[in-house]
């Protein structure tokens, strides 16, 4: 089993996240099991990719919840089945009101703390041709 591997415990942490009755609870589970897959909570994005907060408010509308914060996760990854427990994490997470985001995609700035993608994700917009700023920084362009 690798850090985020299904644990053997897979069936009973199911029965716990079905048994949960509020966010906290679901929390507890999910820090209880992975203890260090949550790495950070910031709360915005930076206004300078406004289509990273567009997209996390029109998934909850979609779901009918309020944003909450973005979570910077060590481990992401989907069609695993290795995974299907982070998987039905980052899901309920997302229903709660969450944006789930691989840590090492993202940086805060280091003046507001509002969320910037990394060097490399940014050039990856800029060749898919989404409105970016002209050039990359690590911090906001307000800032």
């Amino acid at each position: 089993m690798t850090n985020y591997d299904d644990p053997p415990s897979f069936d009973i942490i199911l029965t716990q996240l079905k048994n949960a009755e509020t966010h906290t609870e679901v929390m507890n589970i999910i820090i209880n099991t992975f203890p260090n897959w949550i790495q950070s909570y910031p709360l915005h994005y930076s206004s300078d990719y406004s289509f990273f907060t567009d997209k996390w408010h029109t998934d909850c509308k979609k779901y009918k919840s309020d944003p909450l914060c973005i979570l910077l996760v060590n481990k992401l990854i989907f069609n695993d089945p290795k995974f299907k427990l982070l998987h039905i994490f980052v899901d309920l997470l997302t229903l709660f009101g969450h944006s789930i985001k691989y840590i090492h995609d993202f940086i805060e700035c280091k003046f507001c703390n509002c969320l910037i993608p990394s060097e490399s994700i940014y050039n990856e917009l800029k060749t898919k041709n989404i409105n970016v700023p002209n050039k990359w920084s690590m911090k906001c362009l307000k800032c």
